[in-house]
């Protein structure tokens, strides 16, 4: 018998939650190499930038898809493709995606296993009721012949 492979709310929020750990790391990157990258040829910038505009540039990039894709090529120019940043992300909080993985396939363990034991109850039922309706037949059957 086939289970089905849907998950469960808990691990769709554990999900929602990894991905927004991802995204958070990765305007922590972006943050830091927008305010460590100079672009002599890019537009003039006050050292007041380099403390708080980067991180708003960075905070944006994640919202703005047109902005990002600036800054992308941005920090593609200075060696920083999309890839670089995204390995970065995934290592600053690689202890962090390892716990919510495990809670994660934990959860679905547990729920498969509830879902084989249902169906393995419902199997021994199912055989019960079978054979008791047989038994039945059998008796109707019998009782005629007499």
């Amino acid at each position: 018998m086939k289970l089905p492979r849907t998950r469960t709310p808990k691990s769709r929020r554990l999900q929602t939650i990894k991905a927004a750990l991802i995204l958070a790391k990765q305007i922590e990157v972006i943050e830091g190499l927008l305010k460590s990258t100079y672009d002599p040829g890019g537009p003039k910038r006050s050292p007041i930038y380099y403390i708080s505009g980067a991180k708003d540039d960075a905070r944006r990039w994640a919202t703005d898809s047109e902005f990002g894709s600036e800054i992308d090529d941005r920090l593609a120019a200075r060696g920083h493709d999309s890839a670089s940043i995204l390995a970065r992300a995934y290592s600053l909080c690689a202890t962090e995606l390892q716990a919510l993985d495990k809670a994660i396939a934990d959860r679905e363990l547990r729920r498969m296993a509830s879902l084989r034991e249902i169906y393995r109850r419902d199997e021994f039922l199912a055989s019960r009721l079978g054979q008791a309706s047989q038994e039945i037949i059998d008796g109707e059957f019998s009782e005629a012949a007499e």
